[in-house]
């Protein structure tokens, strides 16, 4: 299931994830203090970077687009490509009309999605 970025970088449910494991070092840190404070607040933010992390979905390059087709195979391949493609320029037109620059990026994604893999 692909989830769309809500907060920055992150998904609703990273965000939640970071949130939660700010507050937590938070009270910790302030209800602790001293070394047992900063052991159990590292020990938090490792988790709450192993949650984060999870489910990251690769950067698309010509690799993963094969995978990609091999796995859902042409038919829904070209589906799930339409799809990306209608995303990324919505995304684009979005940045131009509030009149941004356009993410090098995305360019470099949309043109890899519309050339036949």
């Amino acid at each position: 299931m692909n989830e769309d970025r809500i907060v920055g970088p992150f998904t609703f449910k990273q965000f939640l994830h970071v949130a939660g494991g700010v507050a937590l070092i938070y009270l910790l840190f302030n209800y602790f203090g001293g070394m047992l404070g900063i052991v159990l607040s590292i020990l938090v933010a490792g988790t709450t970077f192993v949650f984060v992390r999870q489910n990251v979905p690769e950067p698309l390059n010509e690799t993963t687009l094969r995978q990609k087709r091999t796995e859902l195979g042409a038919e829904e391949f070209e589906r799930w490509r339409q799809k990306k493609i209608a995303e990324i320029q919505s995304r684009i037109t979005d940045r131009e009309q509030k009149g941004l620059s356009p993410v090098p990026s995305l360019i470099k994604i949309m043109e890899l999605l519309q050339t036949k893999v």
